[in-house]
């Protein structure tokens, strides 16, 4: 697509870090929904980021197969 002229839109890449727990995560996420809903294209809850000596993730069955691939490269 590039070879034909096509080029990507420039984005904004903004990583926000909520000091709080679930109650104040989901005010925060409530407080700015509209802003939230017309631009946000993942929302990531990591609670316990960091844990152990082995790895481990999960996520919503949509992004099983994703997850797979990503943590076998």
């Amino acid at each position: 697509m590039m070879r034909q002229g096509w080029q990507p839109r420039r984005r904004t890449i903004v990583l926000c870090s909520w000091d709080a727990e679930e109650w104040m995560d989901l005010l925060r996420v409530e407080q700015n929904l509209l802003n939230l809903g017309s631009k946000v294209v993942a929302y990531l809850n990591v609670d316990c980021a960091v844990q152990g000596p082995g790895f481990f993730a999960g996520a919503t069955p949509q992004l099983d197969n994703l997850l797979i691939e990503v943590a076998k490269k």
